[in-house]
C-alpha cells in the first residue's frame, strides 16, 4: 500500500486496512501478511495499530557482488 506524501497522516492508511480487514472476513480468509521495511516507521506503526505483530518466519538474504 502506498499512500502519496501530501495524503499522508489524513487517515487514508487506517481506513484503507479496515476496508482490507473487512473484505478479508467476507472471503473468510483467516490470515492476512504484509512485508513492510523496518526503517518505514510510519507504515510498521499503521500495522502494529491495525493489529499486526512482528515476526521471523521470512528470511531475507543478501550478496554483495
Amino acid at each position: 500500500m502506498v499512500i502519496d506524501h501530501l495524503h499522508q497522516g489524513k487517515g487514508f492508511g487506517k481506513q484503507t486496512m479496515s476496508l482490507i480487514k473487512k473484505e478479508a472476513k467476507k472471503l473468510s480468509m483467516k490470515k492476512l501478511r504484509l512485508e513492510v521495511f523496518v526503517d518505514n516507521k510510519r507504515a510498521v506503526n499503521l500495522y502494529i495499530q491495525s493489529g499486526f505483530k512482528a515476526t521471523t518466519k521470512v528470511l531475507i538474504m543478501e550478496k554483495k557482488i
